[in-house]
Order: structure tokens, then C-alpha cells, then sequence
């Protein structure tokens, strides 16, 4: 057989490193049924289940046309699958899912609304690995998505809708589940793999954060997202002292990034770019991107149970405008504050249950010394100490929190300007976040159109003085040259 290579600028036709992990693991047999003939099936398709076929001795590949078995899908679905759709399998327990081939092409539309075109992804490997692994597995996931305070999560005026985020989480086989949490009085972490805190414009009432800290301290996840474009000067304390169990001070205001090389020459400051290369937001391929960002800093605390890592930070030059919408220029005027800021933070607490032998517990932050998150959560740790009279457990549990000083930077078109490095982070805090029954990873959707490029206001300069003034020095000196070899001959 003829050997291929993938010379495509996403790789479209291989598979990723986190994707032969997992199918070298199995150990059941899952057979992928294409609802095609092999000569009528997509070509690319063809391509990706083959090199499935090729990692693992667990994966079969059977095409099925539908012309010849009309009803074959219904030994595993209820509805028909659309033609091109892949059935995914698992004998041995008898469960199966469709990756509907809807589902595998996918074109977004929002960037419309900034003026771009609609791209097309190719999402067959994210979408097979997740089939594979909810076939395997005998759990469900959930995360739960807080609602009630104006929050911004599909405002098509505010950047787009947040598809990218919640295809994530569906790659995970976690169920978003939206609550209020007037009328919640808890989360169980049993019930909860993590909770969304998405762009509130409005703040929580105390009642409403205490279960958001009650949920920490069982060791519970928060992926948080800040909001201030709309509700710049609005009062959020009890929100953010969610934050401030992790010792992570929110800053109130929109940063200004006067560094030129770090924001976008068409937006403006308020525009600001980053470099990520720590923890969640190591190996990602393009910038973080935070738009109307707030400032993050770690908060002056004797509470050494809680780490802080700063995945992405802005330039000295930057300066938090407290009253953005009066300010006249982006300097440093009177109130404001100077940088550098922290633009997205991981942090993580550790947290010490004890459980006595009369069934009365209570919660206490652990007296470790602080540690530096390297962006893995922790697992929890159990020791039992008995006497004569009575036993005690005692068991240490990590609640992990992520947040983003922008919750922009989680909208479909923002986070496609920079090749979906915003969502890869909290990808990465996924990974560790969901405790799942089998290895479950999320493989982002590949663009099958141009990259955007995406060009600083340092690098416009640069471009334009190249463009300008070397260039044309250039083909001056060149001609003259000619010019001085022709006349001496």
C-alpha cells in the first residue's frame, strides 16, 4: 500500500496524539458503521476512519448502503441517520451513537455579524471520539450553568453565540444543564463535574454565592467569565468574593493595552492579545484574545490552601480605565489604575474534610504551603486515625477554578479570529476537571477555510514601512546598480 502524508496547514486527514492514546487503550471491540457505500462515501471521511482502522486493532469499519439495507439503522437508532452518518458501536455492552454527518461538516454563520465570511470545519475526529467514548462508558456528566443575572452567552451584538464552548462540553458527553440559584439551595459534586459563571451584568445575592463556596468546599469546579463592556461601574461584591476564595482580586474597569505589538491595529486597545505558555494554556497555536478584559490580580491573603497561576497577562504599558466611557485617551488618567493585569488565571484550593466517628463532619481549608498550579487538578486523599473511642477520616479534595477577565473571549467569533485558542483552554481544564468511568478527550473541529491573519499595530507599522519605504529603496538601489554594470560595458 501506498503510504499518504497530510500536507493540509490543520492536518485535516491525521489524528491527533490524544486520539491514538485513547484508541490504544481499548480493549473492547467498537465498529464504526458508515451509512454508505465505500465507493459513494465522502472521500475525507474515508481518509480519517482509515487511519482508525490503522491505530487500533479494537476499531472495524463497515460500510453500509442504504439503497441495499434501508433498515439497518434501526437495530442502533430510532431515526434514520442522515446518508453519510456514522453509527458507532460497542458489542459488548450493546450501546451505540450516531455521529450524524451534519454534525462532521459544520458551517458557522456568525462571523456575519463582524463583517467576515462563513468558514467550514471539518469535526470528524471530535465527533468519533466522543462517540467512542460515550459507547464505552457507563456514566453521565453534567455541568450546570448558572442563569438569573443578565448573563451575556448568545448576544449576536456582543460577538456571537458560544457554540465552540458548548461543543467542548458535548465532546465530553457532559449534559449543560442551566439552573438558578434562587431555587437551589446546593450542588453536589456528585451531581456537578463544574459550574459555568458566564458574563453576569448584575450581582449574585449573598444566599446565591454561598452555594457557589459550600459547592467549593466539597471540592467542587468553576469556569468563570467576567463581564464589563455592558456593566462597566456596576457593583459585583458578592460575585466576585467567589472569586476571592481563590485569592483572585478582580480588578473593576476595562484594560487598555498601550503596547502596541499586543493589541489588534483595527479594534483598538480594549482589544488586547496575548502569549500563553503556562499550565492550561501551554501548546496552543495562535494568541489569547480578550477583548474588554477586567483586571486580575492574585489578592494579598494569609490563605495559603489557595495556588494562582496567570495563564495570560498584559504589558506594563496597560492601564485599567475605571470610567471607560468618559475617558479621552488610553493613558493613565486620574483613577485609573496602571499594569500589568492577569487576563485569564487558573487557581486551585485545597480543602480538608474531617468526618468523625459520629457521622458529624465539617470543612476546613487545608495549611499546606502554596503551591503553583501547573493546570492538573488534584485527586482527593483519605486517611482514617482510630482510638479506643471513637475514628476520624480525614479526606483532602482540590476545587479548581478557571476564569476569564473577558467573558468575550468565550464567543464564537472572537475565539475563531485566534483559531479557537481561547477554547482550547478551557479544554485543557476539562481534561482534569471530568472525572470520567473511561478516557474521554475533546478534539476542537478543523477549519477547512483560510486562517485568518491576525495583525498587531506594531506589525501594521512594520508592514507598512516595509511596504512604503524599503521596498521601493530596494528596487531604486537594484536599478541603479544595473544601471552603473550597463555603463561600464
Amino acid at each position: 500500500a501506498w503510504a499518504t502524508a497530510d500536507m493540509t496547514a490543520t492536518s485535516l486527514f491525521s489524528i491527533s496524539s490524544d486520539t491514538m492514546k485513547m484508541l490504544k487503550g481499548l480493549d473492547k471491540d467498537i465498529t464504526l458503521y458508515v451509512m454508505a457505500s465505500k465507493s459513494e462515501a465522502d472521500s475525507t471521511i474515508k481518509k480519517t476512519l482509515a487511519r482508525y482502522e490503522t491505530a487500533s486493532k479494537h476499531i472495524k469499519v463497515e460500510y453500509k448502503d442504504t439503497n441495499r439495507y434501508p433498515n439497518f439503522y434501526k437495530t442502533y437508532t430510532d431515526t434514520a441517520p442522515t446518508a453519510g452518518s456514522i453509527i458507532v458501536y460497542n458489542a459488548s455492552n450493546k450501546k451505540s451513537k450516531v455521529v450524524d454527518y451534519n454534525n462532521i461538516y459544520v458551517t458557522d454563520n456568525s462571523a456575519y455579524y463582524s463583517g467576515a465570511s462563513a468558514s467550514t470545519t471539518y469535526d470528524c475526529e471530535g465527533q468519533l471520539d466522543s462517540a467512542i467514548s460515550y459507547v464505552r462508558s457507563n456514566s453521565t456528566y453534567k455541568i450546570y450553568q448558572v442563569t438569573g443575572h443578565n448573563e451575556i452567552v448568545s448576544d449576536s451584538n456582543n460577538f456571537g453565540t458560544m457554540e465552540n464552548l458548548k461543543d467542548i462540553i458535548s465532546k465530553y458527553n457532559c449534559e449543560i444543564k442551566e439552573i438558578n440559584l434562587l431555587s437551589k439551595s446546593s450542588i453536589s459534586t456528585d451531581e456537578c463535574s463544574a459550574v459555568l459563571l458566564l458574563g453576569p451584568e448584575t450581582d449574585y445575592s449573598k444566599d446565591e454565592a454561598d452555594v457557589i463556596k459550600n459547592y467549593i468546599k466539597e471540592g467542587g469546579n468553576v469556569i468563570a467569565a467576567l463581564e464589563a463592556k455592558a456593566s462597566v461601574g456596576v457593583d459585583k461584591p458578592n460575585f466576585y468574593s467567589i472569586l476571592e476564595e481563590y485569592n483572585v482580586k478582580v480588578y473593576d474597569g476595562l484594560v487598555a493595552e498601550n503596547d502596541s505589538s499586543r493589541y489588534a491595529t483595527q479594534y483598538g486597545p480594549f482589544y488586547g492579545f496575548a502569549e500563553g505558555s503556562t499550565g492550561y494554556a501551554s501548546g496552543l497555536t495562535s494568541y489569547i484574545f480578550t477583548p474588554y478584559t477586567m483586571g486580575l490580580k492574585k489578592a494579598e491573603s494569609d490563605d495559603t490552601s489557595a495556588s494562582y497561576t496567570a495563564l495570560a497577562s498584559t504589558s506594563d504599558n496597560s492601564v485599567l480605565k475605571t470610567n471607560p466611557s468618559n475617558a479621552t485617551s488610553y493613558e493613565k488618567g486620574k483613577g485609573d489604575v496602571a499594569g500589568p493585569f492577569d487576563t485569564v488565571v487558573s487557581a486551585s484550593k485545597k480543602i480538608t474534610k474531617k468526618t468523625s466517628g459520629d457521622k458529624s463532619s465539617k470543612s476546613e481549608e487545608a495549611t499546606t504551603g502554596n503551591e503553583e498550579t501547573t493546570g492538573e487538578a488534584e485527586t482527593s486523599e483519605e486517611t482514617t486515625n482510630e482510638d479506643s473511642s471513637n475514628s476520624e477520616t480525614t479526606t483532602s479534595v482540590t476545587s479548581n477554578l478557571l476564569v476569564f477577565g473577558s467573558v468575550y473571549s468565550l464567543a464564537d467569533t472572537v475565539d475563531n479570529m485566534v483559531q479557537s485558542s481561547n477554547t482550547q483552554i478551557v479544554n485543557n481544564a476539562l481534561k482534569e476537571y471530568i472525572k470520567t468511568d473511561v478516557e474521554t478527550i475533546s478534539v476542537p473541529a478543523k477549519s477547512m477555510t483560510p486562517v485568518t491573519l491576525t495583525v498587531t499595530e506594531s506589525g501594521t507599522r512594520l508592514f507598512g514601512i516595509l511596504i512604503a519605504i524599503v521596498v521601493p529603496i530596494i528596487v531604486l538601489l537594484a536599478g541603479i546598480a544595473v544601471w552603473v554594470r550597463r555603463r561600464r560595458y
